[in-house]
């Protein structure tokens, strides 16, 4: 990634959990990407579906809200959950896992969070 971008985290504790919501911004466009479905509650940034449902994503550049569909998505445990290059998430056991999701062209991009699947 380029010198010019900036990183901001927010770092939650939850008793044992720990809760990581990053964002990349573009300091010289003021572009950001964030994902409509992570939401702030209990003082925490998360994504949290139950095992066997499924959550379709929102990729939203900011300034100006729009929505987008190039991103690309991936995770690190296929075991815990799959995630379709259109963004659909499939809860396949309880866990945690991380998701990212990445901008494909413009400023280069990245947003991470923790994703918690929760016994149904």
């Amino acid at each position: 990634m380029k010198e010019i971008l900036s990183y901001n985290k927010l770092f939650f504790a939850i008793g044992a959990l720990v809760i990581v919501a990053s964002c990349k911004k573009d300091e010289i466009s003021g572009t950001g990407l964030s994902l409509k479905e992570a939401k702030y509650a209990n003082n925490r940034m998360e994504i949290s579906l139950k095992d066997n449902e499924t959550l379709k994503l929102t990729a939203i550049l900011t300034p100006g809200n729009q929505t987008t569909t190039a991103v690309t998505y991936s995770n690190k445990h296929p075991e815990i959950m799959s995630v379709s290059s259109d963004g659909l998430i499939t809860a396949k056991s309880v866990g945690l896992d991380t998701l990212t999701v990445s901008a494909q062209s413009g400023p280069q991009l990245q947003v991470s969070y923790v994703v918690n699947i929760l016994k149904h």
